[in-house]
């Protein structure tokens, strides 16, 4: 790779840019959050607030990216119970913001699913870089149910780093 800039070199080096066309790390996991009736877990409601379960591998990694799962990568995805799940489309995922919180449940990024479609992005992947991302503190929040019901499943993929501890 020839670099132009003595700059970019030192931004590449610190970790400050990278190939966007590169995963953002070779660990990665996928959460899933199947919706259910209202009231329950993972109670599907507009306006409320869906909680993530709690992951302690994620817990203790630095969050190097995320990206959205679609039906198009991934049409259905299999619950623990055996149930089947439909994936979230790229346009229901675009209804969809993501938080990630702290320990102390303080707000570190608010994110547009919509936007983290790497198809849809050309190619690139959300690069982030959480160290204190605490999981089960995280949500999703949808303002209106178009289109998603109890059917669906909504699929994300973490890119994480394991901290030695």
């Amino acid at each position: 790779m020839n670099i132009v800039s003595p700059l970019i070199q030192h931004y590449i080096e610190k970790g400050y840019c990278r190939d966007y066309t590169e995963p953002p790390s070779k660990s990665f996991k996928l959460v899933v959050m199947p919706f259910a009736a209202s009231g329950s877990y993972y109670g599907l409601s507009a306006g409320k607030r869906i909680y993530f379960q709690a992951d302690t591998q994620l817990d203790r990694s630095v969050i190097n990216g995320i990206d959205m799962v679609t039906n198009v990568e991934l049409s259905a995805i299999p619950l623990l119970s055996g149930e089947m799940r439909d994936v979230l489309t790229a346009a229901q995922l675009s209804q969809i913001t993501l938080t990630i919180c702290d320990n102390d449940k303080k707000i570190i990024s608010q994110l547009a699913c919509g936007s983290m479609v790497v198809p849809n992005n050309n190619g690139k992947h959300t690069f982030t870089n959480f160290t204190t991302m605490r999981l089960e503190n995280c949500y999703i929040e949808i303002p209106f149910l178009l289109a998603i019901s109890t059917a669906n499943a909504f699929v994300c993929k973490f890119y994480y780093t394991e901290v030695k501890v």
